[in-house]
């Protein structure tokens, strides 16, 4: 019964959630540079169409917050089109992910950018996932990351690489 009680108070103050993400985006030029030099799995990212043929091409990305509630929405929709500064610091890989852990973002005038997610599960560290395994998806980086860190498991590559993005909102698509 306190259960019951209990999930029904927390769907009473459930704030809306905004459908999309804000994230901060890598030019495609930054995106195809990263691929060239770093990806293992050779595909580049590109979104598919029904019938499996490539619809467009995908930039990278650091996801800020998914899905956000209203409240950071309104909070971090001011700094949509703004530049920032990313810090990336160790490339983790297994059989089937690549993923540049993000040590630092930073906007132009200095105020620092930390990863907010809206409490959809588990949140991990802010990542950039580089390439992954057909069969996989770039989704997975996050339970990847969590995993190197709860066992202490260190980069496989100690790079460092930097690019200047923009702050973006990726709406979702809706659901046909």
């Amino acid at each position: 019964m306190y259960k019951l009680i209990s999930d029904i108070n927390t769907l009473l103050n459930e704030e809306e959630v905004v459908p999309g993400s804000f994230s901060v985006a890598a030019s495609a030029q930054t995106s195809k540079r990263l691929f060239d030099t770093h990806a293992h799995f050779k595909e580049y990212p590109t979104k598919r169409d029904e019938n499996g043929n490539p619809s467009r091409e995908v930039l990278y990305h650091v996801t800020i917050s998914y899905q956000p509630p209203m409240s950071v929405a309104k909070v971090f929709q001011r700094y949509v089109g703004q530049k920032v500064k990313v810090k990336m610091n160790g490339l983790y890989q297994n059989d089937f992910l690549q993923v540049f852990y993000v040590e630092d973002m930073t906007f132009e005038n200095g105020e620092k950018l930390r990863k907010k997610d809206a409490g959809q599960g588990k949140i991990g560290p802010a990542h950039m996932t580089i390439s992954w395994q057909p069969g996989h998806k770039a989704a997975e980086a996050n339970d990847f990351l969590i995993q190197c860190a709860k066992s202490n498991i260190p980069p496989s590559r100690s790079i460092k690489e930097q690019f200047t993005g923009e702050f973006v909102f990726i709406p979702s698509k809706p659901k046909a």
